[in-house]
């Protein structure tokens, strides 16, 4: 991750590394977590303030957490940056232990993707989902496919 990481830095993206083992998945509620994830994103993002997050976080607390997160993306980080975003999720099997189904954030992923045929500003964003667990793992509800736009990359030492 980090020489990959360093590589983009250097043609001039923006990259953006969260671990999600550091946003908890024992005792935190499911507004907590995405609200730790929306803090996590713009920790690495100069062009908007904490403050600015905690505004429009607060504002916006009528939607549903991951529409919330959704929209936040949107409004907020594709309008304040205008380089490529690359944004490392690390330790995506965290998420397996949360108190609630991961469902919805992994397929916000997929949706955010979806987003690129319709609006030009979500080709600037792209996940890298970085962690030990097959898609399998993550994805509860098997009516949803939220991993056939990846692929999987297994490691051998």
């Amino acid at each position: 991750r980090v020489q990959i990481m360093q590589r983009f830095q250097a043609a001039g993206d923006l990259c953006l590394a969260i671990d999600l083992s550091e946003i908890g998945n024992q005792q935190v509620t499911i507004e907590q977590w995405y609200a730790g994830f929306a803090y996590s994103l713009v920790s690495g993002i100069p062009q908007i303030s904490l403050k600015q997050m905690r505004d429009w976080w607060r504002e916006h607390n009528f939607l549903a957490p991951v529409q919330r997160l959704a929209e936040f993306i949107e409004q907020v980080i594709l309008d304040a940056v205008s380089d490529r975003i690359i944004v490392f999720i690390d330790e995506l099997d965290s998420i397996l232990s949360l108190s609630f189904p991961p469902d919805d954030f992994l397929i916000l992923l997929r949706t955010l993707f979806n987003q690129r045929a319709d609006k030009p500003k979500f080709q600037r964003i792209t996940f890298v989902l970085l962690g030990v667990a097959t898609p399998a793992q993550l994805i509860q509800d098997k009516q949803r496919t939220p991993f056939n736009i990846g692929r999987s990359i297994p490691l051998w030492l």
